[in-house]
């Protein structure tokens, strides 16, 4: 069947269309946050509303989905069964590797060339904790940025702790700076989740 169109929402570009590979997957929705360029000019999104990373052709606009199944959750695995809950931001190696800010499940994800999705670090209980790989715990971590050195580390904000994390490679994970919090609360926000 044809690829259908579909607007793609970003703020320089309302107009522009992307081409979405004729597969089960939506097109990006507009709750897309995150991006990277991969090695090989790849354009990857995470598509927080829809629960999945894509990868977008920059040349003629062809969308799919590199992993996630659609359904907000926690799980390891191929590309095609794994879950992640409103992941929010990317950043890519050299060897295309992505590593993902999975923002509700409380998480650093890691996801092969070929969409093999790992948990780096988190516990998923929305604490703070530094230790590695499930020994860390992340509050609503927001944004992730990769050392460009080799293999570089990986610096994450970790929204709610008000705290920048540091991610090796391993999964260490330790705090190196703490922002003003704001006055005590019980917990975040209901719609924190959702960013």
């Amino acid at each position: 069947s044809a690829p259908v169109l579909t607007p793609l929402h970003t703020p320089r570009a309302r107009s522009l269309a992307l081409r979405a590979s004729p597969s089960p997957a939506r097109p990006p929705s507009p709750r897309s946050y995150g991006v990277a360029l991969g090695p090989d000019g790849t354009l990857f999104v995470a598509d927080s509303g829809n629960h999945r990373i894509r990868a977008v052709n920059p040349s003629t606009g062809d969308v799919r989905t590199l992993c996630g199944n659609g359904t907000g959750g926690h799980k390891d695995g191929p590309g095609s069964s794994a879950q992640f809950f409103y992941p929010v931001a990317i950043a890519v190696d050299a060897d295309g590797t992505l590593f993902v800010a999975d923002r509700a499940n409380h998480r650093v994800r890691k996801v092969t060339s070929k969409g093999t999705v790992s948990t780096l670090a988190g516990s998923g209980r929305m604490e703070v904790q530094d230790g590695k790989g499930q020994g860390a715990s992340f509050v609503y971590p927001n944004s992730i940025a990769l050392d460009p050195t080799g293999k570089g580390v990986l610096y994450v904000a970790d929204t709610f702790s008000f705290r920048i994390r540091k991610v090796q490679r391993d999964g260490v994970t330790k705090t190196i700076c703490v922002g003003a919090a704001l006055p005590p609360r019980a917990s975040p926000p209901a719609a924190a989740a959702a960013p």
